[in-house]
């Protein structure tokens, strides 16, 4: 629900914010012993309306990592159902996404690609399938699956089927974490 706290524990993640007390940590390092820098480069942040930058769909693959190679973006791309979405397109990865009619599911999978291109020790999805339909959910859960073998992912999420395989869900209520426990 709004107002629980899980922007916050967001944007002190990502290093937005300062807690008023206690320490983070990243791999052991608090992160006071951390440039800011430092910090968001170990981590994928997924936004709710996660927007499509101008240029090709390679262009928005490759944002994050724009030395990403044709085999990284064809593994995502596999990963995340988009490769013969994408493949038909004109010019395939080349195609400008002006030109293109991608629905709200497949823009929101690219995104989700440009996170997940190389894994980083820290996924953050901000209500990443809030948007989509059923089939498209199923399809980032089980990248999102897949993902959590490479590295931790932290979703927001108010579907209880987007989080239902975590190893640990967090229940948050004004600002303090109210209830611990797996979907069982």
């Amino acid at each position: 629900r709004q107002g629980a706290g899980k922007t916050s524990l967001f944007s002190a993640i990502l290093r937005f914010i300062e807690p008023n007390s206690g320490v983070l940590r990243l791999g052991g390092v608090g992160y006071p012993e951390m440039t800011v820098a430092e910090v968001r480069e170990q981590i994928a942040y997924v936004e709710q309306e996660s927007p499509l930058v101008p240029g090709t769909v390679g262009d928005n693959l490759r944002f994050i990592h724009p030395d990403a190679d044709d085999d990284e973006l064809a593994e995502v791309l596999t990963l995340l159902k988009l490769d013969s979405t994408i493949a038909a397109l004109p010019a395939g990865v080349d195609t400008p996404i002006r030109d293109t009619d991608l629905s709200g599911g497949q823009r929101q999978r690219i995104a989700m690609a440009r996170a997940m291109i190389r894994p980083s020790p820290i996924l953050l999805l901000d209500e990443a399938t809030s948007q989509v339909d059923t089939l498209t959910e199923a399809v980032i859960v089980d990248s999102i699956r897949r993902r959590a073998h490479t590295g931790a992912v932290i979703p927001i999420a108010h579907r209880l089927s987007t989080v239902r395989h975590a190893a640990t869900i967090l229940v948050m209520d004004e600002g303090r974490v109210s209830a611990v426990g797996s979907h069982d």
